[in-house]
């Protein structure tokens, strides 16, 4: 695990930075979880870039 994730979340490198991701499946409209990551001290990740896209693929398929 890569630094101190809360609870149900997994530590991941982006790049040279560590980040904490949580994956779940529960199908919610886009504002609710940006509503529900806040409230759990994150953002809710944006795949603005193919950088960002691949790494949330390769942690999806690691949860999988």
């Amino acid at each position: 695990m890569l630094g101190n994730c809360p609870r149900s979340y997994t530590g991941y490198r982006y790049g040279q930075h560590k980040v904490c991701l949580k994956y779940t499946e529960v199908l919610t409209k886009y504002h609710d979880a940006a509503d529900i990551c806040t409230k759990e001290g994150g953002d809710l990740i944006r795949l603005d870039s193919s950088e960002k896209h691949n790494t949330l693929r390769s942690f999806v398929g690691k949860v999988d």
